[in-house]
C-alpha cells in the first residue's frame, strides 16, 4: 500500500489580517494522511457542490457519523432479527432431522411390506397352480 501525502484538514485563511483572529484560527486543526489520489477527489467533490474542501470533509464526516447512530439502531434491531431467524432455523433443522428420521422408517417399513405382499402373492399363485393341477 502506497503512503499517502500529508495534507492540513483545516486550512487558515491566509487573507485574514495577522492581527484580527478568524474563527477558523481558533477551531480544532487536525492533519490527516490521504492516500493518493484522495486529495483531487475532494477537492472535485467540493467544486461541484460549491464548497470548500475544508467543508466537503466536514460534510462527509457528519454524514457518516448520521448513518452509523442510524445503523445503532438498525443494528440492535437486526441483531434481534438475526437471534429470531438463527431460532427459527434451529427449530426447522430438528424438524427437518425428525421428518428424515419418519421417513426412513417409513421406507424400511414399505419395503418390508412390499416383501410381504409379493411373498403372499407367490403363495396365493403356488397355491391357485396346485389346485388347478398345475
Amino acid at each position: 500500500m502506497k503512503q499517502g501525502h500529508l495534507w492540513p484538514i483545516a486550512i487558515s485563511t491566509w487573507r485574514c489580517s495577522l492581527v484580527q483572529e478568524s474563527e477558523s484560527r481558533v477551531l480544532d486543526k487536525v492533519i490527516v494522511r490521504l492516500p493518493d489520489g484522495m486529495r483531487d477527489q475532494l477537492k472535485a467533490a467540493a467544486s461541484e457542490v460549491g464548497r470548500s474542501m475544508n467543508a466537503e470533509i466536514v460534510a462527509r464526516l457528519e454524514a457518516s457519523f448520521e448513518i452509523d447512530e442510524a445503523g445503532g439502531k438498525q443494528g440492535f434491531m437486526m441483531g434481534e432479527l438475526s437471534a429470531q431467524i438463527a431460532n427459527s432455523i434451529s427449530m426447522l433443522k430438528a424438524e427437518i432431522s425428525r421428518m428424515s428420521n419418519s421417513l426412513e422408517m417409513l421406507t424400511e417399513e414399505n419395503k418390508f411390506l412390499r416383501e410381504e405382499l409379493s411373498a403372499m402373492y407367490r403363495q396365493a399363485s403356488e397355491h391357485r397352480r396346485s389346485e388347478d393341477g398345475y
